[in-house]
């Protein structure tokens, strides 16, 4: 059977008008260990590059930046991030989430077996 396959999206927004992630400091450091992670003075791209390569790296989920912040960030999760659901629990203090968004995926053919 031939079927079409969509990627699951998760946005990241802000849910305030409150700058809870603007970076303090002028050194940037960057660690994503297995029970958290420190991003200092870097951007959101970096974060969720990070998010990606550490945690969800066996997952289909595409982490798009869906906050318009531009500045440098300053988070400092100390959890496990290897779900949605934990990453929101940690983000909550930085008035970050993220969103669930259907996106359509390339159109991929491929054979389900029954």
């Amino acid at each position: 059977m031939i079927y079409d396959a969509d990627t699951a999206s998760f946005i990241l927004v802000r849910t305030s008008g409150a700058d809870k992630i603007q970076a303090v400091g002028a050194i940037a450091q960057l660690d994503f260990e297995p029970f958290g992670c420190r991003v200092y003075n870097g951007s959101i791209s970096q974060f969720l590059q990070g998010l990606k390569a550490s945690y969800l790296k066996d997952s289909k989920l595409s982490l798009i930046d869906g906050t318009g912040y531009s500045g440098q960030i300053d988070l400092l999760l100390d959890t496990p991030l290897n779900t949605i659901q934990e990453l929101n629990k940690a983000l909550f203090p930085y008035d970050l989430r993220f969103i669930p968004k259907e996106l359509p995926g390339d159109r991929k053919t491929g054979l389900k077996e029954n």
